[in-house]
């Protein structure tokens, strides 16, 4: 998660994580935050994670920046 936590760890961290949804941990981005589930491993596909950072949904995530596709894989 290294990726994660340089680009989304200011606003993703600790007990006031933008939108209740902490990166601090995978359980914590199982859990989710106000929209649900960020992470569910077995369907990566419906992750909101999977959908925010490429753009499929808006906001795209991190705000005011792009993560490389290369580093996104």
């Amino acid at each position: 998660m290294p990726l994660l936590a340089k680009q989304c760890g200011t606003c993703r961290t600790g007990k006031q994580a933008m939108g209740g949804l902490s990166m601090d941990s995978i359980e914590a981005l199982q859990k989710g935050g106000k929209h649900g589930a960020a992470l569910r491993p077995s369907v990566s596909a419906e992750s909101l994670l999977f959908q925010y950072v490429p753009g499929e949904k808006t906001p795209r995530m991190p705000l005011g920046n792009s993560l490389d596709a290369t580093a996104v894989g």
